[in-house]
């Protein structure tokens, strides 16, 4: 059996070249591959990545929309008392 590590297409040249690997192998190990073509889901990158860019300008302006409203909302709740010392006297520091 052929080291599965030698197969992997990035570096099958360089086995080969190396003679880690002899090409009539590797030839008779990818004739002997089953094809799953039929088995193959289709994926349609162009709607995948055009649905993506939608829910993110989607979320963009959802958070712009909260940025805007987020000032407003601040300004009118009341300021918090400032925290004194135990003995209630002045601001305090931590």
């Amino acid at each position: 059996m052929i080291d599965p590590v030698k197969l992997d297409v990035r570096t099958v040249e360089r086995h080969i070249a190396a003679g880690r690997l002899e090409r009539a192998d590797y030839d008779k190990y990818l004739e002997n591959l089953p094809d799953l073509a039929e088995e193959a889901e289709y994926v349609d990158y162009a709607t995948t990545f055009r649905e993506e860019e939608r829910q993110a300008a989607a979320e963009a302006e959802a958070e712009a929309q909260a940025a805007e409203s987020a000032p407003a909302e601040a300004e009118a709740a009341p300021a918090a008392p400032a925290p004194v010392t135990p003995s209630g006297e002045g601001p305090f520091l931590g």
